[in-house]
C-alpha cells in the first residue's frame, strides 16, 4: 500500500516542477498539452501491462460487520478525522501558496519547485513510515507528523528565502508520510473486520471532503483577513485535527502487531 502512494506522490511531485518549466518556457498552454499526452500514455500503459481480473471477491475469512459497527469504531473516526483536515489544509495551501509566491515576486518555476518538494518529500518517505508503522506505536508517529506537517503553514507567509521555503515543503511531505503510513497500517487492521474496501472508501472520502471544502473555506478567510490567512488558519486547523485524532485513536491502535513472516505452513 505504501508503495502505491510512493508512486503516486512522486507523479504528483514531478507535475508542478515540469508543469511550472513548461508554462515558463512555452506558455500557459504547454502544461495542459502535456497533461493530455500523459494521460494517454497512462492509458496505453494500462491497456498493456495492467492484468485481467481472474477472480471474483475473496470474502473467506471476513469477519462481515454492518455499517453501524463501523460507525461506533472510535479508530475508524480518528482516521476520518485525520484525513478531513489533512486534506483540507493541503489544499488549501496548493491553492493559496502560488498567490502568496506571487505577491513575494517569485516565477512559475519557483512555484512548481516548491510544491514538487513536497511531494517529493512524501513519495521518498512513505516506504520508511510503513516499515515504522509496523514495527513502532503508532499514535505517537501520527502525532509527530501531523505537528509537523501543518507547522511549517504558520511561517511559510513570513519566509522570502527560497532555500528556506524549499526546506519547509520537504518537511511538510516527509512528515505527512510519517502521519499516512501509521494511518494506512491502521486502516489495514480495521479492514480485516469490516471490509478493505470499504475502510479505503471511508478514508478517501474524508480526504476528499477536507479537500473540496479546504479552498472554499480558505477562500472566504482570505476574503475577510487578507492573503497570508489561509495559511495560519490551515495550520492551526491541521494541529486541531492532530490532536482530535490522537485523542479519538483508541490506545490499543497505538502499538502494532507481530510482524509475522514466512509462509503459513511455517507459522
Amino acid at each position: 500500500m505504501n508503495m502505491f502512494y510512493t508512486s503516486m506522490f512522486l507523479g504528483m511531485g514531478l507535475g508542478p516542477l515540469l508543469g511550472g518549466h513548461l508554462a515558463e518556457q512555452f506558455g500557459l498552454r504547454a502544461p495542459f498539452y502535456a497533461m493530455a499526452l500523459l494521460a494517454v500514455l497512462a492509458l496505453a500503459g494500462v491497456a498493456l501491462f495492467v492484468p485481467p481480473d481472474r477472480r471474483g471477491p475473496q470474502t473467506t475469512g471476513l469477519v462481515s460487520r454492518s455499517w453501524r459497527d463501523l460507525a461506533g469504531s472510535a479508530d475508524a473516526w480518528g482516521i476520518v478525522v485525520y484525513m478531513a483536515t489533512r486534506g483540507f489544509w493541503r489544499q488549501a495551501f496548493n491553492a493559496f501558496w502560488p498567490l502568496i509566491a506571487a505577491d513575494h515576486g517569485l516565477g512559475e518555476g519557483m512555484i512548481g519547485t516548491v510544491l514538487t518538494l513536497y511531494f517529493l518529500g512524501e513519495s521518498l518517505f512513505q516506504i520508511p513510515a510503513g516499515f515504522l508503522a509496523d514495527r513502532l506505536p503508532r499514535r505517537p508517529q501520527v502525532v509527530l507528523g501531523g505537528v509537523l506537517a501543518a507547522s511549517p503553514l504558520l511561517v511559510v507567509p513570513m519566509v522570502g528565502s527560497p532555500a528556506i521555503l524549499f526546506a519547509l515543503s520537504f518537511v511538510m511531505g516527509a512528515a505527512s508520510a510519517l502521519g499516512r503510513g501509521s494511518i494506512i497500517a491502521l486502516r489495514t487492521e480495521l479492514g480485516r473486520i469490516y471490509g478493505m474496501g470499504t475502510l479505503a472508501g471511508v478514508q478517501e472520502s474524508a480526504f476528499s471532503a477536507g479537500q473540496a471544502l479546504g479552498p472554499t473555506a480558505a477562500g472566504a478567510v482570505y476574503t475577510l483577513a487578507g492573503l497570508d490567512a489561509p495559511m495560519y488558519f490551515a495550520g492551526a486547523l491541521g494541529l486541531v485535527g492532530t490532536a482530535a485524532a490522537a485523542v479519538i485513536l483508541s490506545p490499543r491502535s497505538s502499538s502494532p502487531r507481530t510482524v509475522e513472516t514466512g509462509s503459513p505452513s511455517q507459522r
